[in-house]
């Protein structure tokens, strides 16, 4: 049974992908990042390297992209005492750290501009993210649209809570679950749940309200 640990949520992180993309990670190598990078960002921007060496994502460039999106690595102003890492699609905010820290500020462009420190750290925050953009991901193989958890609840046995009420920028807290080993149900803001096995979502399509992405 994998739940994410608070303590160490990119490492629950990386046991999770491969149930849900059949993958083995190789071992990862840090020596091309910055030494001061803050140890979370180097270990997802592997997990990105990853993901484009494999093909794991589905005609697009890069995975992290989706909803919102990971600055490339190379893209980053690490000479700058505050440098953006994950910016909003829509350009309405943007995240920030700095080198040799765990904070994460938030810089908001909605109606005026605001600047302040998430309470999550920036591994607990760039677990959420990463754990948004792999739902949004998979729909692109198969997706479905669901009432609520109790639906869920109701129609499956073997639910794993995965990372619960976690709080993302501004949005409701999402929560995330794996459902028969290899689907990834996500609640909150939208709710997605998503698998890569064919077989398996057309039996989800037989027994959950839905509609198809």
């Amino acid at each position: 049974m994998i739940q994410i640990s608070e303590n160490d949520p990119i490492s629950g992180l990386k046991e999770v992908i491969p149930r849900l993309f059949e993958v083995k990670f190789d071992d990862f190598d840090f020596t091309k990042y910055h030494p001061d990078l803050p140890q979370p960002l180097k270990e997802i921007y592997e997990i990105d390297a990853f993901f484009l060496r494999e093909n794991c994502a589905y005609e697009t460039i890069r995975f992290f992209c989706n909803q919102d999106r990971l600055v490339k690595y190379q893209d980053l102003k690490l000479e700058e005492p505050f440098f953006s890492f994950v910016n909003q699609n829509q350009a309405n905010w943007k995240c920030r750290t700095r080198l040799n820290s765990d904070i994460v500020m938030l810089e908001s462009y909605y109606e005026t501009v605001e600047e302040y420190v998430l309470p999550q750290k920036i591994d607990e925050f760039l677990t959420t993210f990463a754990l948004q953009e792999i739902a949004f991901n998979l729909p692109f193989y198969f997706g479905l649209d669901y009432e609520n958890m109790e639906e869920v609840r109701d129609k499956f046995n073997k639910i794993e809570d995965l990372w619960i009420d976690k709080k993302y920028v501004y949005e409701h807290p999402h929560s995330y679950y794996l459902v028969d080993n290899d689907c990834l149900v996500m609640w909150g803001g939208m709710n997605i749940f998503a698998t890569k096995d064919e077989a398996k979502f057309e039996f989800y399509k037989s027994i959950l309200k839905h509609y198809s992405f």
